[in-house]
């Protein structure tokens, strides 16, 4: 029996893909609950890792916030979100157009496939296709797989940043 090959796209989230983006954020979250115990906490009934008043405002034109998903055969089964920012409006800054990582996640099922990679790459072309100078993020120090991840792919480390968690 021969299996049709997958077809995997990336593509802008719309409206209709609200549930399966906050699904999505849920998996981001109990990872970062895992990683720093000090900072989250599990999701509650009720609440929503991702306002879904603020994901519709990313939709509108000029939304300085970007959801871009990675389906396979339709299914949603990864993202990137993102801002771009021009650095000129602040002093002291070298003036640029900065891309700023805000999370990417792979559903559990789906990660060690090279898809987190592929979204990655895609913004990198991304931000040279828009003349972007600089792409930035932070991230847990305590997630050992995140951090390999992006060594992996070459990039560095620029900034660290220090907590103290007081009671």
């Amino acid at each position: 029996m021969n299996k049709q090959a997958e077809i995997a796209t990336i593509e802008k989230a719309k409206k209709e893909d609200y549930k399966d983006i906050l699904n999505l954020f849920n998996e981001l979250f109990q990872v970062l609950l895992e990683c720093n115990p000090n900072k989250f906490r599990p999701i509650q009934e009720g609440e929503a890792a991702l306002q879904q008043k603020d994901f519709e405002d990313s939709l509108k034109e000029g939304a300085w916030r970007n959801f871009e998903l990675y389906k396979i055969d339709g299914k949603i089964v990864g993202l990137i979100d993102y801002a771009i920012y021009d650095t000129s409006n602040y002093p002291g800054y070298i003036p640029c157009k900065l891309c700023i990582l805000g999370n990417i996640v792979v559903k559990k099922e789906y990660r060690g496939m090279g898809i987190g990679t592929k979204l990655i790459n895609y913004l990198r072309q991304k931000c040279k296709d828009q003349n972007i100078q600089r792409f930035e993020f932070e991230m847990e120090a305590s997630n050992k797989a995140a951090l390999k991840f992006y060594k992996k792919l070459g990039l560095k480390e620029t900034r660290i940043r220090f907590a103290e968690y007081i009671n």
